[in-house]
């Protein structure tokens, strides 16, 4: 496609820009967001679309607008632009907007901030939910430095074991038994001179730490004459031909008497 100038068809004599997407789709007619320029029917109850409104004066500059009949019941004053409502509002105390005075209020009480005494409205929820309140999230950074949440009066509630929600009996490790922590994998691994006893490659060499593998396979036998350190390709291995690793782990451990 040769890049020729082209104009905009609305009448505004500026130039299209070509853009390298235009080879596939065609270069457009009009510049975006100005088809409807100079287009009648296009605003108002000539416009296909029309779902009721008026033709309202801006309270500032008097231009004409059309409003939503939705706009019309939620407000007696209307402005053309957020300049216009900007200037509008300017000056003006917003009483009316928080409160009893508000359309939409639910109930709720009026109090001070903890720590600047500035007044606040708060809802029922927030007032179940904490017994401090504060005007601005700074007021409570500024409030809580150096104290805890036993300072507070807030205890922090106890959320492990039991006392979790979730709690299911203790499977969280199973089909290990808790017994088999890392204190006893770190005693194998020393043991074993942190050292694959299997292909004899060190602890450093590997990515992660060595695997504690269980000889008869027993996850509930923690006895160290059933444990024995492996990488985790040497692993991956013993969980094949289970009895022919069973009886070489076990010479294994005879040889450095360990059994």
């Amino acid at each position: 496609m040769e890049e020729t100038k082209k104009y905009c068809a609305c009448g505004c004599g500026k130039e299209i820009i070509f853009r390298p997407w235009y080879r596939q789709r065609g270069i457009p007619n009009y510049i975006c967001g100005h088809w409807g320029r100079g287009k009648p029917g296009l605003s108002g109850e000539k416009h296909p679309r029309w779902k009721g409104g008026k033709l309202v004066v801006c309270a500032i500059c008097g231009r004409k607008t059309w409003k939503l009949p939705s706009h019309l019941k939620k407000w007696k004053t209307f402005c053309c632009s957020p300049k216009c409502r900007q200037k509008n509002q300017k000056g003006k105390p917003r009483s009316g907007i928080l409160g009893i005075l508000n359309p939409d209020w639910k109930g709720g009480k009026s109090m001070a901030c903890a720590f600047c005494g500035k007044k606040m409205w708060r809802t029922p929820a927030r007032l179940k939910r904490s017994k401090i309140h504060y005007c601005s999230q700074k007021c409570k950074a500024k409030d809580q430095i150096g104290k805890s949440n036993s300072t507070l009066g807030i205890p922090r509630p106890q959320t492990s074991g039991k006392a979790n929600p979730n709690w299911k009996g203790g499977i969280s490790k199973e089909p290990y038994p808790f017994n088999f922590n890392e204190e006893l994998k770190k005693l194998i691994r020393k043991r074993d001179n942190y050292k694959c006893q299997l292909c004899g490659c060190p602890q450093v060499e590997n990515i992660k730490k060595l695997a504690i593998h269980h000889i008869d396979y027993n996850k509930n036998n923690l006895d160290p004459k059933n444990l024995i350190s492996l990488c985790f390709r040497c692993n991956s291995k013993a969980n094949f031909q289970k009895q022919k690793w069973e009886s070489y782990f076990i010479t294994r451990l005879r040889e450095k008497n360990y059994v």
